[in-house]
């Protein structure tokens, strides 16, 4: 399996808060495929998707047992500093013997103690805000549709990389269209699109409509990117020998 295929169905199912296994990923690769002409019911072997898989796990640092919680790095990171931090402490309340860290520890003072747990329980307290609001915005799918996280922007990262990956298979499956079918308007290009792909748009990126549609294939006929525009106003493609790849046209025998 694709790599960038892989990474994409994995980060789109902890977004849902479902654990990822080998059976989750077969059952969102046959969603995804539902909506790909000639690719209906295919699935892929479990071995297939082993070395993907692997490979994703190393780079999210996926753990079945913050999957729900989705704490990231630095949270993980900074919750074994405060646990190391506050055993040493507590050890050196006790007066017991910690070893090589007596010496820096013989430095601070009650005061300065006091004035770093506070400051500790303020940080864990506006990460444990952080993580309520994120709680109710995952049970907000269902109801509200998107989600639109505190401050906007652009995406960054992750979800940046993620949403890149979601347009291009969504042109990849109009460019099979157009090849099929022959030119056509966004309107006629969106009622292509099946309801879970849809759905998927709205709640993560953006709703997809025939205005949207029409706004995103205008930027790829502007980039020379594969897509052009005919005169009478429908879409086509560029090469009926060329097939698309995430930008990146590749030539295929007539």
């Amino acid at each position: 399996m694709d790599q960038n295929l892989f990474d994409f169905l994995a980060d789109a199912l902890v977004a849902e808060r479902v654990e990822v296994s080998y059976t989750s990923i077969q059952n969102a690769l046959l969603a995804h495929n539902a909506g790909i002409v000639g690719m209906v019911g295919k699935k892929t072997s479990d071995r297939d998707i082993q070395a993907p898989f692997a490979n994703w796990r190393k780079r999210r640092n996926y753990k079945k047992h913050f999957a729900l919680l989705d704490i990231p790095d630095a949270a993980e990171k900074l919750i074994a500093k405060l646990t190391r931090e506050a055993i040493s402490m507590s050890r050196d309340h006790l007066g017991c013997n910690v070893g090589p860290t007596d010496d820096l520890e013989k430095h601070i003072t009650k005061l300065e103690m006091q004035e770093n747990l506070a400051q500790r329980d303020a940080c864990i307290s506006q990460m444990a805000a952080e993580n309520h609001y994120l709680i109710e915005a995952l049970a907000a799918f269902s109801k509200h549709g998107r989600i639109y996280m505190k401050g906007g922007g652009k995406k960054r990262g992750i979800p940046a990389s993620t949403s890149l990956h979601f347009w291009d298979q969504l042109m990849q499956h109009l460019a099979s269209v157009l090849r099929t079918r022959g030119p056509m308007t966004a309107d006629e290009l969106c009622s292509t699109i099946d309801a879970p792909t849809k759905a998927l748009a709205a709640v993560g990126f953006e709703p997809i409509t025939p205005i949207s549609l029409d706004e995103k294939l205008r930027v790829r006929v502007d980039c020379d990117n594969y897509f052009v525009i005919n005169a009478d106003g429908r879409f086509d493609i560029q090469d009926r020998r060329v097939v698309y790849n995430g930008g990146a046209p590749s030539s295929v025998s007539a």
